[in-house]
C-alpha cells in the first residue's frame, strides 16, 4: 500500500471482498476527480506530463487482462491474439489510476521472495502475473507452475477483479 493513500473505503470490506472471490490478487483502481471543488486547474490530479495509464477489463468477469503505461507502448497500441482468444470482450480504460493497494495470495507473496528481479509490485509483478493468464509458456519460464499449486488450479484461480465502489461501500 502506498504511503499516501487516503479514501473513504472501509478496510475490512475490501478485504472481505478478496476473501469471498478468492482472486490471485485484488487491485483497487480510481477514476480521479477532474476538479475537487478548490482552486486550479482542471487536470488536479495527475500531470499532462504523467504518462497515460491503459487498464484492459473483462467485461463478462471483471478480470484485469491487461495493464501497460503509455510509455511503455511504441507509436501502436496493439493486443496479443492469445489474449484476444481467451478474453474476447475487453473494455480499455484510460481513466482509472492504479491506487497502488494489492491484497496478494500467499503463493505470490513466496514468489516474490523467490524472484529477487521483481523489485517493483507495479511494474513487474502485476503484469507478470496478468500476463499468466493467458501466455501458458511464461507460467513454465517463469517456474510459477512449481508453487503450491498445479497449472490448472492456478489458472481457474486466476481471477483479477475489478471492484466498483458501490460493491464494497
Amino acid at each position: 500500500m502506498s504511503c499516501d493513500l487516503v479514501f473513504d473505503l472501509v478496510p475490512h470490506r475490501l478485504l472481505d471482498y478478496h476473501r469471498t472471490h478468492d482472486p490471485t490478487f485484488t487491485a483497487l483502481y480510481f477514476e480521479p476527480n477532474k476538479s475537487e471543488g478548490g482552486g486550479g486547474s482542471s487536470s488536479s490530479y495527475k500531470d499532462d506530463k504523467d504518462p497515460k495509464q491503459f487498464v484492459g477489463v473483462d467485461t463478462n468477469n471483471s478480470r484485469i487482462v491487461y495493464v501497460a503505461s503509455s510509455a511503455d507502448l511504441d507509436e501502436e497500441f496493439s493486443l496479443r491474439m492469445s489474449l484476444l482468444w481467451k478474453f474476447p470482450c475487453i473494455d480499455i480504460h484510460t481513466n482509472l489510476q492504479d491506487a497502488h493497494l494489492y491484497i496478494f495470495k500467499r503463493w505470490v507473496i513466496d514468489l516474490i521472495v523467490q524472484r529477487k528481479a521483481i523489485s517493483s509490485v507495479r511494474e513487474h509483478l502485476v503484469p507478470l502475473l496478468i500476463k499468466c493468464q493467458y501466455q501458458k509458456k511464461l507460467l513454465d519460464s517463469e517456474g510459477i507452475n512449481k508453487c503450491e499449486y498445479s497449472i490448472r488450479i492456478l489458472l481457474n484461480n486466476f481471477i483479477l477483479r475489478v471492484i466498483h465502489p458501490t460493491e464494497i461501500w
